[in-house]
């Protein structure tokens, strides 16, 4: 997304305006390179304002931002010289944790504000844009991990979730604009990049867009949803319990396989009566429809008995 931006690059079918981008690599210093490498080559990028600084830093000392915003206004006076405006830098941070710094604790209110305080004085009110990379909580439906009042301080949240090696970014909040935008599937795949001196492949990753998940998936899926989903997924996936759907390339499972599946003890969390299950399960699949994230190919998909075909909606396209 950032090497789109100081490309200029239309992305996803959205115009794109050019800006100098500065990636801020506050830990994985030993691949950034090789995926920055590795994506422009994908996307045929030879040249464009982007710089990345490894370091560790603690974003809780104004210092930091200030010199972060130097290296913005550095790159983006070169690039201007050549005839080019460039007024809203684009500032991505990564990750959140390593840049409240040594001691720094995602929860811990004065912590998270004083980084927060940094990154709007010196980098967002001077025009930039900055895009902070966070960790999920260990309950990811409950979205970022951390101190609750970090959402409200945030003009837009983008969320990725996975299912093996299909990946979905969601928005899951947009201060100024909808939030029931598609989402963006994608998976990575690595691209050999040369030999290091013992003959050995270096190898980096980069984003293949795969299709647009449905719309009205701004807001975040309950744990039953989610189960149900997942078990959907793994029938999908599972030859001997799928079928392909009307002989193209997707597959799709019988509604009533899924519901039993759905209501096998543990499946849905420790639900011990057997109808108690299948009002979870009706509850789940009814949110998952509403959320678009499901397709039900039945007249009848109210029907706790219907025969309907059902697959997820992110792999219509």
């Amino acid at each position: 997304m950032a090497l789109h931006v100081a490309a200029g690059r239309e992305y996803r079918g959205r115009r794109v305006e050019r800006q100098a981008v500065v990636f801020v690599a506050l830990e994985g210093h030993s691949g950034i390179h090789n995926r920055v490498i590795a994506a422009a080559r994908h996307l045929g990028i030879e040249d464009a304002p982007f710089g990345v600084i490894k370091a560790v830093e603690s974003f809780r000392n104004p210092d930091t931002a200030a010199r972060v915003a130097a290296t913005a206004k550095a790159i983006k006076e070169q690039y201007e010289t050549e005839g080019e405006p460039f007024d809203n830098p684009v500032i991505v941070i990564d990750t959140f944790q390593a840049a409240l710094g040594p001691g720094g604790s995602d929860c811990r209110p004065e912590d998270v504000s004083e980084l927060i305080e940094n990154v709007k004085k010196l980098l967002i009110v001077p025009g930039m844009t900055a895009i902070i990379i966070h960790h999920a909580g260990k309950d990811a439906s409950r979205g970022a991990r951390g101190w609750s009042g970090l959402l409200a301080a945030l003009d837009f949240e983008l969320e990725v979730d996975r299912d093996e090696d299909l990946r979905t970014l969601n928005i899951t909040k947009m201060r100024d604009a909808s939030d029931t935008q598609a989402g963006f599937c994608y998976v990575l795949l690595a691209m050999e990049l040369g030999q290091n001196p013992y003959g050995e492949p270096v190898t980096g990753v980069y984003v293949e867009h795969r299709a647009d998940s449905g719309k009205g998936k701004g807001k975040r899926i309950g744990p039953k949803a989610r189960a149900a989903y997942q078990a959907l997924w793994a029938m999908i996936k599972d030859s001997s319990r799928s079928f392909p759907l009307d002989g193209g390339p997707l597959r799709c499972v019988l509604m009533n396989q899924w519901r039993d599946a759905c209501c096998q003890p543990g499946v849905l969390g420790q639900i011990k009566d057997a109808s108690n299950r299948r009002k979870k399960f009706s509850a789940a699949r009814d949110e998952l429809l509403e959320k678009g994230m499901i397709t039900v190919d039945s007249q009848n998909e109210d029907s706790e008995d219907d025969n309907g075909r059902v697959y997820p909606s992110r792999e219509a396209e």
